[in-house]
């Protein structure tokens, strides 16, 4: 399963996975950016921004 996140806003973001076990986080965009992750298993996967961990989190769910 593919996941892209597009930055839309005027800051730099981030998207660093929570659960460990995941390469390539944190993933950095500047304004204007995107970033994609490809899942290779199912599962729930816990992320948030590592700049503003406070109010910028979510959750990916992949289904078997």
């Amino acid at each position: 399963t593919m996941v892209t996140w597009t930055n839309n806003d005027h800051f730099t973001h981030s998207v660093q996975f929570l659960d460990g076990g995941l390469p390539g986080t944190p993933m950095i965009m500047d304004p204007g950016a995107s970033a994609t992750f490809v899942f290779d298993r199912p599962g729930v996967f816990h992320y948030q921004c590592h700049l503003h961990p406070q109010n910028m989190q979510g959750t990916v769910t992949v289904g078997p």
